[in-house]
């Protein structure tokens, strides 16, 4: 079952998440800065929450995405080295996480209006889960 969630409403849904559930989290970014443009992919490091299972499953994904998208791949990294309130939901979910950020620079802004740039994400995300899980079995 997937489920397709705003931010806003995505805090309550963390408290019904159970160890079998695989969070993915989007965040379409604008920057001034053209070297913010890209792709990046981020998981939790806490040995409790299967760390590498997470890191695995942000490689997989952020990389399906970057099949479907032509941006940058700046890659995946460990939430600690990078603190911020949006990855709150990758360290707090009980299932495995990851957050992927869609950068572009903030010239751009008319991209995030197409509609192939939205199916071609949702196909990246898809792609990179089904890898991810073929990868698990």
């Amino acid at each position: 079952k997937i489920e397709v969630l705003q931010t806003k409403d995505a805090g309550k849904r963390l408290e019904d998440m159970t160890a079998e559930d695989i969070l993915v989290s989007v965040h379409v970014n604008l920057y001034s800065d053209p070297a913010g443009e890209g792709l990046r992919g981020f998981y939790r490091s806490s040995r409790k929450h299967n760390s590498e299972k997470c890191k695995a499953l942000a490689i997989t994904v952020t990389k399906g995405l970057r099949d479907h998208i032509d941006l940058y791949y700046h890659g995946v990294f460990n939430e600690e080295r990078n603190r911020f309130p949006e990855l709150a939901s990758v360290v707090q979910a009980r299932g495995l996480g990851t957050l992927v950020e869609v950068g572009f620079r903030d010239g751009y802004k008319d991209k995030l209006s197409n509609s192939t740039l939205a199916k071609n994400i949702g196909d990246g995300i898809g792609i990179g889960i089904i890898r991810h899980l073929s990868a698990l079995h």
